[in-house]
């Protein structure tokens, strides 16, 4: 986890423990049908959790994710919105994703 540092106003966290925790998502992609080859515009819904598997961690959580983006070639680029909530705290926040393909 992380704590308010008051002794030092320019960092505000620092780190303090170790938690563990195994997550589960289920993502759904559509992509859009286009005319232009190896071009695939897309969006993307995700839903998911977390469950602590260490002594004192925090409540499970709930994790949802909005976005769209599109694939070209061996690129992949995605931006959207996220919110994880763990216990009674909610983070949104907005991403980015930019992504390399290998293989076939």
């Amino acid at each position: 986890g992380f704590d308010y540092d008051e002794n030092n106003p320019y960092i505000a966290y620092r780190y303090t423990e170790w938690d563990a925790f195994i997550t589960f998502t289920s993502d759904i992609k559509g992509y859009i049908p286009t005319s232009v080859k190896r071009f695939y515009p897309r969006f993307d819904l995700s839903f998911g959790g977390a469950a602590y598997v260490t002594e004192g961690g925090a409540a499970a959580g709930f994790y949802m994710s909005v976005g769209a983006g599109f694939d070209y070639r061996r690129f992949s680029f995605g931006a959207g919105y996220q919110m994880p909530v763990v216990g009674n705290a909610v983070v949104p926040m907005g991403y980015v994703k930019l992504g390399v393909r290998f293989g076939k």
